[in-house]
């Protein structure tokens, strides 16, 4: 296919992943990487269709964050009815498959199960106030996370200015801020790059 002979990655959502495949007229169906962002937020049916895709696969996600999505209604019900079932584990449930995939791999490491070690932990944060992000390391990362030194403005202007007129020589006119509050909705704040006179 045409996509395929001009770019060697392609991005997609985790339930449309499948869909690639002719587009990209994989051998085997199968690429070299698959990389998962926001891996600990998504259900194990939805995680799994690009994991069976790759030969080599990379989560990305945090799972002491935001749990992965599964409606409650079908976890209360698994609970009542649990003695149907002669090996109900509610953790299957109510754990993202992500962190049972990083809780394996941690402990089979610390037991010399395997060779190498598979997980890595962020160490040092730039995104919070450093008293937020002190306050978010001490109560649920056990002081791992340490803050980064603020990036000096100069430099933030520098490398905006530059992403600026990279997009202008490309043809952009407009930028948008997008973000998908909780409410399930999106929204966005356009601006233009360009100003024009009255």
């Amino acid at each position: 296919g045409i996509i395929s002979k001009y770019t060697t990655i392609v991005g997609s959502t985790c339930a449309q992943a499948e869909k690639s495949v002719d587009l990209m007229e994989l051998r085997n169906d199968r690429y070299d990487y698959v990389i998962i962002d926001e891996a600990a937020r998504a259900n194990p049916l939805d995680i799994m269709i690009p994991m069976m895709m790759g030969t080599k696969v990379i989560l990305i996600g945090d799972h002491k964050q935001l749990p992965h999505y599964i409606e409650t209604k079908y976890v209360d019900k698994f609970k009542k009815e649990k003695e149907q079932y002669s090996e109900y584990d509610e953790k299957l449930l109510t754990k993202s498959l992500f962190q049972i995939i990083y809780e394996n791999l941690e402990k089979a490491y610390k037991e010399g199960r395997i060779k190498f070690k598979r997980t890595i932990q962020i160490d040092e944060q730039h995104r919070m106030h450093p008293t937020i992000g002190s306050f978010i390391s001490r109560e649920f990362y056990e002081g791992t996370i340490q803050n980064g030194e603020p990036l000096d403005r100069s430099v933030a202007n520098g490398v905006a200015s530059g992403m600026k007129e990279w997009a202008i020589e490309k043809g952009a006119t407009h930028y948008s801020h997008w973000f998908q509050p909780l409410t399930g909705i999106t929204a966005e704040k356009h601006d233009s790059f360009i100003t024009h006179p009255d």
